[in-house]
Order: structure tokens, then sequence, then C-alpha cells
């Protein structure tokens, strides 16, 4: 399912990162997707530009993940864009910090398609992915009772 009508903008401090979360955006379906080097510059696109989701790193430079979404939900035009808060270093701390700053969700790197896309199809309200069912194996079935 295509959702190239959503728009996206990934916040962290390293462009390896940013490169590989667009690109896991992208095999989804979500093609939209900027890119901001921190909490500060991504805060200033967001007053400018619409988006539908924030996906920010936790730790980076002169404003945090955490600090971001805070600085959204204060905001009356950016407070209800969904937020997805992505660690290194997980810890229950950061969990507790993500939802007292009412972020939508919190998922940690290494990140996997999958991983990604549950949580911002939750995030999202829209409908899981349900796995093909592989027929191979069905056909097998009658065999195997012989």
């Amino acid at each position: 399912m295509r959702n190239s009508h959503l728009r996206f903008l990934v916040v962290d401090d390293f462009p390896t990162a940013r490169r590989i979360i667009g690109k896991l955006l992208r095999e989804i379906g979500f093609t939209e997707a900027d890119e901001a080097v921190d909490g500060q510059a991504a805060l200033d696109m967001l007053l400018k530009t619409r988006y539908d989701c924030v996906i920010a790193d936790v730790d980076m430079p002169r404003l945090n993940g955490f600090d971001l979404v805070a600085a959204m939900r204060a905001h009356p035009a950016l407070q209800s864009i969904p937020a997805l808060l992505v660690t290194r270093e997980p810890s229950k701390e950061q969990v507790v910090r993500a939802s007292r700053v009412r972020a939508n969700g919190y998922v940690v790197q290494p990140l996997t398609r999958s991983a990604l896309e549950d949580r911002v199809r939750a995030i999202l309200g829209l409908p899981a992915v349900i796995a093909p069912r592989r027929p191979a194996f069905a056909a097998l079935a009658p065999l195997a009772r012989r």
C-alpha cells in the first residue's frame, strides 16, 4: 500500500541514520520525507511546512528529541503531529521521559523495516500489514498426512 501523500520529517544529527530511516520509509511506501540535522532545525521546518509525522533521535545537539516533542506539544499548530522517538541506548528513564513529553511512540536502533512500519502505522492509525499466507506450504500439508 502506497502512502505517498503522507509527509515525514526525519530528525537525527547523524546523516547515515537519516538516510537509513528515509530508505526504510520509502520501502514501506512513504515517499515524502525531509531531513533535519537537530531538533532546532526540525522545529523551524515544522513551523514552515506541514508534516504528518516526525521521527526524531533522542540524543542531538541544540534541541534533543525529547525537547523537540515537548516544544511541539506546547505549540497549537504542532501539538497534534505524531512523533516517534528513536534511541540507541534504551532505558526505563528514557521510556518514562518519552511518555512525559507525550511522544506517540518509542523505538530502539538498529531499526528494522518491520519494526518501523509497525510503529508508524500504529501512531498514524493505519491498518497493520498482514503477511501473505504461503500457498506452497498449504499445498504440502495433504502430503504430510499420508
